[in-house]
């Protein structure tokens, strides 16, 4: 009877086990796959756009305030 319990409590721990690693994975994919998700949603992936900085850069690339230094 001692060994009938025993070995049923070693089969429940083997099937946590399992299961526990097969969550494991579950969480990983999941968590991989909505990183990478919000990560390629993000709008300034793919806008095609000039940054503001180097727009002010060419616009007053011709003018002395593209050349202005510090005062000394």
């Amino acid at each position: 009877m001692q060994e009938d319990s025993t070995k049923v409590k070693e089969d429940w721990k083997y099937v946590a086990m399992v299961l526990d690693r097969l969550f494991l994975w579950i969480f990983t994919l999941a968590v991989l796959v909505g990183t990478a998700g919000i990560i390629l949603q993000a709008p300034t992936l793919y806008d095609d756009r000039i940054p503001i900085i180097e727009q002010k850069d060419l616009d007053f690339s011709g003018t002395s305030a593209g050349r202005c230094r510090p005062p000394q």
